[in-house]
């Protein structure tokens, strides 16, 4: 009887094994943010994060629509910047266009599958967190220092 649920279990699990990571989760959306930037998107995403998840957000990079998707485009479809992100916030809308931010965070290795939306991608800006290896770096050039200014006094 065991073997008999073993050979019915077996192919669920692989077919579980077998799926996608997930897909992107929608995080939030705003109208207003205040001269808009890497630096103030990156602070309402975090406001955005907090219930969630502790991970620190990081720039990581943007992307403007002109240089790396057609610039009137309605969505994007695999988006793929071609390196590690955990979060995106999309600008919609240009100038006087009427628009807002979404954020999206991402569960696998994903790409970048977002709208369509009425107003066009004005641009995308892409976060993350440190990697251990850089982490590890910069520990150990702070250590560094430490002992040299230690053996210096």
């Amino acid at each position: 009887m065991k073997k008999i649920y073993l050979i019915l279990l077996l192919p669920v699990l692989l077919l579980s094994m077998a799926a996608p990571a997930g897909a992107l989760i929608y995080l939030g959306q705003t109208n207003s943010l205040p001269n808009s930037s890497p630096v103030t998107e990156e602070r309402w995403l975090e406001s955005l994060l907090s219930g969630y998840s502790s991970d620190s957000v990081n720039y990581v990079m943007r992307f403007e629509s002109s240089d790396y998707f057609y610039p009137d485009s309605k969505s994007l479809t695999g988006f793929d910047p071609e390196m590690t992100w955990s979060w995106a916030v999309v600008k919609i809308g240009r100038g006087g266009d009427l628009g807002g931010w979404y954020a999206y965070q991402r569960q696998g290795e994903e790409s970048l599958s977002v709208g369509p939306y009425r107003y066009g991608v004005s641009h995308v800006t892409f976060y993350g967190v440190p990697e251990p290896a850089t982490m590890l770096l910069l520990g150990l050039g702070l250590l560094g220092l430490g002992v040299i200014t230690r053996r210096r006094s």
